[in-house]
């Protein structure tokens, strides 16, 4: 074989291999999503069916939130676990003495079977607050659709398809944290495409309302069957589902998901409440410039720009259960300033070629003033800077920036309405007002504990690899 050959094969099996570069598949996938699936929809569903599929799409993203809520903890005490801790505990960890220890079998057995305990209440929890919250909800709408039988029929199945992928989901929660991430990488990157494909498919096809959620329930089952067998395949070989400290190990795992649970529900009051109050202000239409750029900014670009530390997190998680700081440092350098480099690079290029780009596919349309584009990037910068910081504290299980997070998002609602009312900044007031408000506490607050945390300063760390206090 050629030798440049041969280091173009052996590049494209490392990228191949790699979490970042699958992550970023599955990215791309979702904003495929959009560029496919949602023309789609406003061409073969009418506009009472078009409303009523955004109602599905909006009620099933509570199944979204409860992952979240108990995926992050569960995982990151499946990295404890791999390392080899004695147990778990509510608040930070239970760390093992020596690096080397070995996997502890035993708890990995327990937490699988308290995972699957946790997913199966919130599926029971999604269906009785879809079935019938949702159901009452939409009541009225049913018969102002195109087919009131196939509305209902495709809300039924909308119903257990959610419940079904939000409960299988734990298979790929256990793989994220045993660090399987390229494998749960690859499985949630194929069990999306099919999704899109089935989706598009049965569009065309002429299934109309029914059209996503039967994808969605296949995917479900697909999803289930996948995960399960790769897990079971990759666990240590003595593993064993043990159910006896289900409500033990429930109990522990809950001081840290209800924290994160509030900090995912501040994050949603305060973007719901700039909804309201641009609106209420200057009328529907006003608010898509704001929500369309902020959804670029955060949705893609910072969503593309934390593939390269979020890969990294369930072997941080092990490395923190030795107290191995040197070890975390030297897998976070690097990745921070890639993760910072690839946001101004994204951002940048959507601020100069988003607007231009836009008026020529919807001359109508608008994003925000390009000042405003920047100073909104900025923020979004500063951000996800502070948000990597609070999720390395998190891997030593606490979260200490609760109160400040749920405060700074409350204040930056209450500094935005006051701006909007007495000052000339229009708009903007919702861009300058969380921007203030994070400057006073968080934007400089966490990355400063966060690198004490790992035995450093903030700044001398980022100028160099390691720098370890004396």
């Amino acid at each position: 074989m050629e030798p440049s050959l041969a280091r173009s094969t052996a590049f494209l099996n490392r990228v191949w291999n790699t979490a970042v570069f699958w992550t970023w598949i599955f990215n791309a996938l979702r904003l495929a999503s959009g560029i496919l699936l949602i023309p789609l929809l406003y061409r073969f569903l009418s506009e009472p069916d078009l409303d009523m599929y955004s109602l599905f799409f909006v009620l099933t993203g509570f199944l979204f939130t409860f992952d979240q809520m108990f995926s992050v903890t569960i995982a990151r005490n499946v990295g404890y676990a791999m390392q080899g801790i004695t147990d778990i505990q509510a608040q930070g960890i239970a760390t093992v003495e020596e690096k080397g220890s070995g996997p502890n079998e035993e708890l990995l057995g327990q937490l699988l079977s308290s995972t699957k305990r946790v997913y199966r209440y919130m599926a029971l929890g999604i269906l009785v607050l879809l079935g019938i919250g949702g159901t009452l909800l939409l009541l009225p709408n049913f018969p102002q659709t195109s087919s009131p039988t196939v509305a209902r029929i495709a809300w039924i199945i909308t119903i257990i398809s959610a419940c079904l992928e939000l409960y299988t989901g734990y298979w790929l929660v256990f793989l994220r944290g045993v660090n399987q991430i390229v494998v749960s990488a690859r499985l949630s990157t194929l069990i999306f495409s099919i999704k899109l494909l089935l989706s598009v498919a049965l569009l065309l096809s002429g299934a109309g309302l029914l059209a996503v959620p039967i994808s969605t329930l296949i995917t479900g089952i697909l999803q289930r069957l996948l995960a399960r067998t790769y897990l079971l395949r990759l666990l240590p070989k003595n593993v064993r589902e043990d159910s006896s400290r289900d409500g033990e190990l429930i109990r522990a795992i809950w001081p840290n998901t209800w924290r994160t649970g509030l900090i995912l529900l501040s994050i949603n009051l305060m973007m719901t409440a700039f909804g309201k109050l641009i609106t209420w202000k200057w009328g529907l239409g006003a608010f898509y410039p704001y929500h369309f750029s902020y959804q670029i900014l955060y949705a893609v670009c910072m969503n593309m720009a934390a593939v390269w530390t979020v890969v990294k997190w369930p072997i941080i998680c092990q490395l923190r259960a030795v107290n191995d700081h040197v070890g975390v440092q030297r897998i976070v350098w690097p990745r921070i300033w890639l993760q910072l480099l690839t946001f101004v690079v994204m951002s940048a290029g959507f601020i100069i070629f988003g607007p231009p780009v836009l008026k020529w596919i919807a001359p109508e349309k608008a994003l925000l003033p390009r000042i405003w584009l920047v100073i909104l990037a900025v923020y979004a910068f500063l951000e996800m800077h502070y948000i990597f910081w609070t999720t390395l504290i998190a891997t030593e299980n606490r979260i200490p920036s609760l109160w400040a997070v749920v405060f700074t998002n409350i204040a930056s609602v209450i500094v935005a309405a006051l701006l909007m009312e007495y000052t000339s900044l229009g708009i903007g007031s919702f861009v300058v007002g969380p921007l203030v408000c994070g400057l006073v506490v968080n934007f400089w607050f966490w990355p400063k504990m966060g690198a004490e945390t790992l035995r450093t300063r903030w700044f001398p760390f980022m100028l160099r690899r390691t720098a370890l206090m004396e």
